[in-house]
């Protein structure tokens, strides 16, 4: 069983004689035994036939949309009923069971990203990594005080800010001095930082999508209401307990990927391509010193990251109650671990901190 990347905008998705065809313009470009599938990423606009809608839903494979900038625009999923939605609903009534989780993904969050950026200073010190590394640990000293969900709630998002904004321009400043090798005479020099960032950026956004939607299908099959959680909100494109959940995976999966695709210049500057994007209905209040920007991925750069994503989620690590584990199954262990504590199988939630073998780059 495996997920499917199809990169390739306008592709078309049919089933027959128990395979999943993939074709573009009229041409079969794959054919998957269904067998194989256990969920479909699509990037831009792609069709689905009646038949492969019907498959996808009866099956419960995810199909996660893709849109530009490696942004989540949903997914197609089959309504279910939560077996446990009376029990989480109960729990998350309970204001200081409550608490005490979101304080413990605020915790391990800051420290992963602390570890994170330590690791990123050693290599190359700068005085943006230290000001926010000593931010952070100062966010991090004064959690055991906070005590209402509010405050939890902007300390996570005071982080969260802090850490980005520095991780970018960290990535970037480091993938700009590839990139200018690259620029050809009509491409400015002070554009590189730039390009890199929205590289940088889309990595990003693409690799918390994936583990977005991976997450919310464990809770799902685990009988999880996805919308009910303790730090984050429900919104529009994400569902609160697969952000709950997320938490302390995305600075060990996420953002250690950009961070290994950034310096071994695995993807950039050849595969993506960034175009100012002017439309019709505003090109005359809109000059062209401040156009729209549009980032432009090639299928080659969806392919790479994808199959980097996978091998991340096999990465080994060594997990405090399971022993060697992959990333992936540890996404498991996680969900289940709250699913535990929801059901006061077990005193708290433990969220993950691994250790990983001696061989890890």
């Amino acid at each position: 069983m495996s997920a499917i990347y199809i990169s390739q905008p306008g592709s078309q998705l049919h089933i027959r004689n128990h395979q999943l065809e993939i074709s573009h313009r009229g041409q079969l470009q794959q054919s998957i035994p269904l067998d194989d599938i256990d969920r479909i990423v699509l990037f831009g606009l792609c069709h689905l036939s009646r038949p492969t809608v019907r498959w996808v839903l009866g099956e419960q494979i995810p199909v996660l949309f893709i849109g530009e900038g490696g942004r989540d625009l949903g997914c197609l999923e089959p309504q279910n009923h939560p077996k446990y939605f009376k029990t989480q609903l109960q729990r998350v009534l309970d204001c200081e069971f409550t608490r005490t989780i979101a304080q413990s993904l605020v915790r391990v969050k800051l420290h992963h990203q602390t570890t994170l950026l330590q690791q990123l200073h050693r290599e190359c010190p700068t005085s943006d990594l230290r000001q926010t590394i000593g931010l952070l640990s100062l966010l991090a000293d004064d959690l055991p005080a906070v005590r209402s969900l509010e405050d939890l709630r902007d300390s996570d998002a005071t982080a969260t800010t802090l850490y980005h904004a520095t991780l970018v321009r960290t990535l970037a400043r480091n993938l700009a001095r590839n990139l200018a090798c690259t620029l050809t005479d009509t491409q400015p020099l002070e554009c590189c930082e730039s390009h890199a960032s929205r590289a940088i950026q889309w990595m990003l956004n693409l690799g918390y999508a994936l583990l977005h939607q991976q997450i919310a299908t464990l809770a799902r099959n685990l009988g999880l209401d996805t919308e009910i959680a303790h730090l984050y909100l429900p919104s529009e494109h994400h569902q609160a307990l697969a952000c709950d959940l997320m938490s302390e995976f995305r600075p060990l999966l996420v953002d250690k990927l950009a961070i290994s695709l950034a310096r071994d210049n695995a993807i950039f500057p050849k595969d993506l391509t960034f175009k100012d994007v002017v439309s019709e209905d505003i090109a005359q209040h809109q000059t062209r010193t401040n156009p729209s920007r549009r980032t432009s991925v090639g299928c080659k750069a969806i392919e790479t990251f994808a199959s980097h994503w996978e091998m991340q989620l096999q990465t080994l690590i060594v997990h405090p109650q399971a022993g060697t584990v992959s990333f992936d199954r540890s996404l498991e262990l996680q969900v289940e671990e709250y699913l535990a504590c929801i059901l006061g199988d077990t005193e708290s939630y433990q969220p993950l901190l691994p250790q990983f073998p001696q061989n890890h780059r």
